[in-house]
Formats: structure tokens, C-alpha cells, sequence
């Protein structure tokens, strides 16, 4: 039975008293960690914490950028941990954390969150809703004015201030528009709690407390069916990542013979010195920004040292960005599986840096 002493017990945001940063870092190291082009969390694989490696990934790739939103946005703090892979809702591709899900319009080129809670009633669940997670029907609202989108926000959200603690939580936070939607029910109370809906999630309190918290929306549309089963199995955790610098070297070295005997060829795309691994490794390089990646082969080393981790032919940076940048900040996994699981290899996070 998910009840609302679970859903708050399990729930990992809040407002009155966010985790303290020592305790994040404290426990980022062991469950979970930066990725080629996003981060990989076992929070919510099913099994007690720390028991398994097993996991979801959440990232850029594809040109997707569901990392870059879920950062954004506050990452498990607001979001929770990410529940599935990556799957196709109606065309769309989809990932689903513990308090949404996150679209991505092909058109519009946009991630968004799904109007969860709307989805759920759209399916006839609004009573399993209540019963199970203490969700309050879509009522107490007066209609909406005639007028733009900021009119009908300001418009409902003026309906809140009855209950300070959850209307402060809502309009305090620049993200909560994006986040939990436009509210579509007044505050009301269910036994214990003092909750409020949204189109995407809900925001409680209990009676007596001004701690508010998010329900485990994401969760929800599991339960019911909206998410995927078949996307909610847990992966292998993903070779781990170097992070750091990538340069370029060209016309200067262009006919020389580099160190693995062959001759630099500045346009092929495809050659790179490093210092980190042997000769012919292939390596997956990604930028960070932007998620952009390439694969090359190591065919030469360089006078140089971390940060840099790999000096690139001049066509390998050109599919990167431009040459003129000279330097940008990339993740480097070996692809070759052996090569990648040498524990020798340091594991370094210039991106925290």
C-alpha cells in the first residue's frame, strides 16, 4: 500500500530543510557518478542502498539533453533518481525519474516534464490517486479570467496563500512552473496532510508542519502503467570516465612521424596522442558541453600532461568545435573493454573543479 508515511519517507526534497551539501558529496562517491556525457545513479535500482551496481544512466547522448535539463532543474533534489531507460511514449522518447518524466519534442528541439498527474486521471486513476498517494481531486479553483498565461498563473496561484508554507515553496522557487506545473486544486486536507495538485506532481505538508515536500509523481506513473515495465530494468554501470582537457596539433606536424611510426596526417579524424593508454586503444571522446563525440585511435604521445588527456589531429578537434578554441573540456573512456577496466587508470573530475 504507498501510503503518504512512505511516499514522505522515501520522498528526498525539501523545501524547509534541504540536505546539507556534505551529505550529497558524501554518499555521490559510492552510488553514483559522472558518465561519458551524463551520470549513472543505483539509488533506485530496486535493491538497499549500496548493495548492487546496477543502475540508470541519464545523459545527452543522441543529441537528447536529458542531463543537461535534470541538472538544471535541480537534479535528485527535485527530480528524484532516474526509475527507467530511456523509452519511446507515443513516438516520443521519454526517461522517467522519481518525480517526472522528461520528454524530448523532436520538433521543438525541448526537453520538457510531462503533466504526470494529468496523465494519470486521464486514465481513470484520480481516486486510486487519493486513496494511495493522498492526492486531492482537481477542485477549489474559481475559473479561469480571460486573458494570457500570466494572467491565469497569477490567477491560481493567488488562490494558494491560504496555505503560506506550500504557496511560499511554490512561488519562492524559479523552477517550480517548469517543475510541478500550474496548480489546478486549492489546498486542501486529507487526514494528516495539507496538499496541494499540480498538473505535474503535488506539494505536502503535514498538519502542524511547515516542511513541504513533492510527491514521487514519477513513481506513480510507474504504478499505473504510464512508464514502461520493460524500461525500468537496471543496467550495468558504464566503463568510468577520465575528465579533462582536449588540445590540438596540426600543420606544424603534419608529414612527421609520430611515435607509434606512422605518419600525422592533420586530416584524418580518426588519430590522437595521449599519454594514458597504450597504442591503438580506441577511445570515446565527448565534449561536455554539449555532448558532442567522437572515436579516435591512439597513434602518437605529446609533451604534455593532465589536464590535458588527449591532443587531437586537427580534423578529430574540428568534429568537436572549432580549431580556433584550442582547448575544451571532454570525458575520454577507452572503448576496448579490457583496457577500460585497467584500475591503473586514474579517475579524475575536472568538471568539479
Amino acid at each position: 500500500m504507498f501510503r503518504i508515511g512512505t511516499l514522505i519517507a522515501l520522498s528526498l526534497s525539501s523545501f524547509a530543510l534541504p540536505q546539507s551539501s556534505s551529505a550529497v558529496n558524501a554518499t555521490a562517491t559510492e552510488l553514483d557518478y559522472p558518465t561519458t556525457s551524463g551520470h549513472f545513479y543505483t539509488q533506485a535500482n530496486g535493491y538497499p542502498l549500496g548493495a548492487h551496481d546496477y543502475g540508470f544512466e541519464i545523459t545527452n547522448e543522441d543529441g537528447i539533453p536529458f542531463w543537461s535539463v535534470f541538472d538544471r532543474l535541480g537534479r535528485s533534489e527535485k527530480l528524484g533518481y532516474p526509475i527507467s531507460n530511456r523509452y519511446d511514449c507515443s513516438g516520443f522518447v521519454c526517461q522517467a525519474t522519481q518525480r517526472g518524466i522528461l520528454q524530448w519534442d523532436p520538433l521543438s528541439e525541448q526537453v520538457t516534464l510531462l503533466n504526470t498527474l494529468e496523465l494519470i486521471a486521464q486514465l481513470g486513476h484520480d481516486e486510486w490517486l487519493r486513496a494511495q498517494a493522498f492526492v486531492p481531486p482537481a477542485t477549489g479553483l474559481s475559473p479561469d479570467p480571460l486573458g494570457d498565461f500570466s494572467a491565469i498563473y497569477e490567477h491560481r496561484v493567488s488562490q494558494l496563500v491560504s496555505d503560506w508554507p506550500i504557496y511560499n515553496a511554490y512561488v519562492s522557487d524559479k523552477r517550480s512552473l517548469e517543475l510541478y506545473g500550474l496548480p489546478v486544486s486549492s489546498p486542501q486536507t486529507i487526514g494528516q496532510v495539507v496538499a496541494v495538485r499540480f498538473q505535474r506532481n503535488v506539494l505536502y505538508r503535514w498538519v502542524g508542519n511547515n516542511t513541504v515536500i513533492a510527491a514521487l509523481a514519477g513513481d506513480l506513473a510507474k504504478q499505473v502503467g504510464i512508464v514502461p515495465a520493460g524500461s525500468c530494468t537496471p543496467q550495468p554501470p558504464p566503463f568510468r570516465a577520465l575528465h579533462g582537457v582536449a588540445t590540438w596539433y596540426g600543420e606544424y606536424f603534419h608529414g612527421n612521424v609520430m611515435a607509434n611510426g606512422q605518419v600525422y596526417d592533420m586530416y584524418d579524424p580518426t588519430t590522437a596522442a595521449s599519454n594514458l593508454f597504450p597504442f591503438d586503444t580506441q577511445l570515446q571522446v565527448t565534449r561536455l558541453d554539449n555532448g558532442k563525440s567522437i572515436i579516435v585511435r591512439v597513434t602518437d604521445r605529446g609533451a604534455f600532461r593532465y589536464p590535458i588527456l588527449v591532443d587531437l589531429s586537427w580534423a578529430a578537434f574540428g568534429e568537436l568545435g572549432l580549431p580556433a578554441e584550442g582547448v575544451i573540456k571532454i570525458s575520454v573512456r577507452a572503448v576496448d573493454s579490457d583496457i577500460a577496466n585497467t584500475p591503473s587508470l586514474p579517475e579524475i573530475d575536472l568538471a568539479s573543479r
